[in-house]
């Protein structure tokens, strides 16, 4: 009797995440960021542009953005990514400041600050590269919503 191969192929199957827009390649980052090669042809001359602004002026950037950009899905992902983002960033900034009751927190404000700066200027970068980066759980989001705001 033969081994059944039908098996094992449907053992190793992945299930891939939702991409948006042509890609050209795709690699596994730091902390299980996904990073997406996008390719150049069918965005706007502009685009790798609008994501870079979406990130730079945070969650209105993120917005103004959104709100402008219909159709390409690159853009409103990184809009949508940037929003989610800043929400993250300022739960964990209240919980920081909550935390120098206790003296802790008088470490952690400027580890926050700082480690959330990073991501923002790495997301910049990548972004202006025609590099989509899919954060781990706020990527799942940012796919789900948006196209609430940027209705066709």
């Amino acid at each position: 009797m033969a081994p059944k191969k039908n098996a094992s192929k449907k053992a190793k199957k992945k299930t891939e995440p939702k991409k948006t827009g042509k890609v050209k390649s795709m690699e596994k980052g730091f902390g299980g960021m996904e990073i997406i090669d996008v390719e150049k042809t069918g965005h706007k001359e502009n685009a790798n542009v609008l994501a870079l602004l979406g990130y730079f002026f945070s969650w209105f950037g993120g917005l103004v953005v959104l709100l402008m950009e219909k159709d390409d899905d690159f853009v409103k992902f990184s809009a949508m990514q940037s929003i989610i983002l800043f929400v993250v960033w300022m739960v964990a900034w209240v919980v920081s400041l909550l935390l120098t009751m206790v003296l802790i927190g008088f470490l952690l404000v400027p580890v926050v600050f700082l480690v959330f700066l990073c991501l923002e200027v790495y997301l910049m970068v990548q972004s202006y590269s025609w590099k989509m980066v899919r954060l781990p759980y706020i990527a799942e989001y940012a796919d789900q919503y948006k196209d609430v705001l940027a209705k066709k």
